[in-house]
Order: structure tokens, then C-alpha cells, then sequence
């Protein structure tokens, strides 16, 4: 590639961006469901899966009524005027403390079932919206002049952006290669976000936090718009 041809295909992709620039609401939406999207399926598995506290609170329970049994056995032993009291306080311990778990296990249904129930439709409003949203913007890169310049899930600015760096920087000499590049810049990318998060604790980074995010909306942008199932 020539200085011309960059130059070109550099003008063609700022055109680009400018045009889908004018979206830059819907994408931004499709991109915040899709965030919303995941931390609802994360309530959704830890609703499901994780719901430990009724096991902690029988535990506790048991341990509390064992140790009451304990020690009124150690009574009896010690005093036999007192063993019909003792028998009937160790009986009605028992069954207080069966009723008990009964009552908890219950409510903790009812109320772990209404979690599920409404994470889920809420779920199902989210994709609904996602959907019809993606769907919008695949009609408005129909409608764009150049669309075999780049693929439709690149059509995000943030995206287009980063395309023009690679290019500019002479790291591509196409749109093919610039796209692989960033495939790969934006695996990397996460991968440091991981080790970031691990070292955070222990020194302060030099990576902006800018930076990071905009590798991240790019990526999250790239993965919702190639969702679209298409005619």
C-alpha cells in the first residue's frame, strides 16, 4: 500500500465514523444492555445456585438445640426431681426448633422463586430491547454508502477509531488486516485488564483508565453487534 491508498482508505473510515457517529446514542444503548444483560445473569446464577443462607441458618439451629439438649441431659443426670419439666422444655425445643426451619425453608422458597421469576423477565425485556436496537442499526449500515468498507459489527465509532490507529500507524495495510489486529490488541488488552486487577492491590498502574475502557466498550460493541442473527 502506497501513501495515497492509506490516505484513502484513512478518509474513508474518519467518513465512516462520522456517519455512524450520528447513532452514537444506540450503540451506547445496546452497549449498556448488554452490560445490564450480564449482571443480570449473574443475580440470575447466584439466585439459583448460591442460596446458602438457609443452610447456614438450619446449621445454626441444630447447633443451638444439640447444645440445649447437651445441657439438659447433664441436668437430669444431676437432679431426678426436675425430669418431667426438663423432658417437656427438651420436647417443645424440638418441635420450636423443627417449626422453625420449616417456616424458613418456606419463606426462602417463595421468596428465592418471586428473584428468579423477576430477574428473568427482566432478562427478557433486556434482550427484547438489545435486539430491536441492533436490528435499527443494521438498517442504518445498510443505508451507508460504504458498507464494504468494513463489516457491520465494526460499526461502532469506538471501533472505527481504533481501525484508524492501526492503519495510521502503519501496523496494516488493510482493513482485513487492521481488523485482525485489533482481534488480537483487544485480547491482549484483557488479558492485562486481568493481571491489572491482580496487581491493583499491591502498587498503582501506569495504564489510564481511559484507555482501558475504550479497548473495553469497543470489544463489548464488536461482540453484541455480531449477535445479529440477519436475513
Amino acid at each position: 500500500m502506497d501513501y495515497e491508498q492509506r490516505i484513502e482508505l484513512l478518509n474513508a473510515l474518519h467518513n465512516a465514523k462520522d456517519y455512524f457517529d450520528l447513532r452514537i446514542e444506540q450503540y451506547d444503548k445496546i452497549i449498556n444492555n448488554e452490560n445490564e444483560l450480564v449482571k443480570k445473569k449473574s443475580q440470575l446464577e447466584f439466585a439459583k445456585k448460591n442460596n446458602f443462607l438457609p443452610s447456614i441458618v438450619v446449621v445454626f439451629l441444630f447447633f443451638i438445640m444439640n447444645t440445649f439438649n447437651i445441657m439438659v441431659l447433664i441436668m437430669l443426670e444431676q437432679s431426678e426431681q426436675i425430669i418431667d419439666s426438663l423432658s417437656s422444655v427438651m420436647i417443645y425445643a424440638l418441635v420450636g426448633g423443627i417449626l422453625i426451619i420449616i417456616f424458613l425453608s418456606v419463606i426462602n422458597n417463595i421468596l428465592t422463586k418471586s428473584e428468579i421469576k423477576n430477574l428473568t423477565k427482566q432478562l427478557g425485556k433486556i434482550e427484547i430491547a438489545r435486539m430491536q436496537t441492533s436490528h435499527e442499526l443494521y438498517d442504518y449500515y445498510n443505508a451507508f454508502s460504504d458498507k464494504s468498507l468494513l463489516p457491520f459489527k465494526y460499526s461502532y465509532p469506538g471501533s472505527i477509531e481504533i481501525l484508524w490507529d492501526i492503519i495510521n500507524d502503519y501496523r496494516a495495510n488493510s482493513i482485513t488486516d487492521a481488523i485482525n489486529l485489533f482481534i488480537e490488541d483487544s485480547h491482549r488488552n484483557k488479558m492485562e485488564n486481568i493481571q491489572a486487577g491482580i496487581l491493583k492491590e499491591n502498587k498503582k498502574l501506569n495504564q489510564t483508565a481511559s484507555s482501558a475502557k475504550n479497548w473495553a466498550v469497543a470489544s463489548t460493541a464488536v461482540s453484541v453487534l455480531g449477535l445479529l442473527k440477519r436475513d
